[in-house]
């Protein structure tokens, strides 16, 4: 049965999300303009490609979890087109 969910509790997972990917893969921050990162290189190993899969699918989980009836219009499109679509396809690209 889904959660219901706030449109602040999204924003807290959408950054918990964000917060993640950035830490988890340096090139993308560089990519998205966030330098902190640039010393660092993603892991390279089949074990990390699982881990990544891993975290992705947790957090597709979470988001297909959600009531988007609770949500505004806004959230719901974002949630669930934007949000669990980029997921989606991210799962899929660490799996090929």
């Amino acid at each position: 049965m889904p959660a219901p969910m706030s449109d602040a509790e999204l924003d807290g997972v959408s950054k918990e999300v964000v917060d993640w990917y950035i830490r988890w893969n340096p090139s993308f921050a560089t990519h998205a303009g966030i330098h902190e990162y640039d010393h660092l290189v993603p892991p390279a190993t089949y074990e990390a490609e699982f881990e990544e899969r891993s975290h992705v699918k947790a957090f597709l989980r979470q988001l297909e979890g959600i009531d988007l009836k609770t949500l505004s219009h806004s959230k719901r499109v974002a949630s669930n087109e934007v949000h669990a679509g980029d997921l989606r396809a991210q799962d899929e690209g660490v799996a090929a």
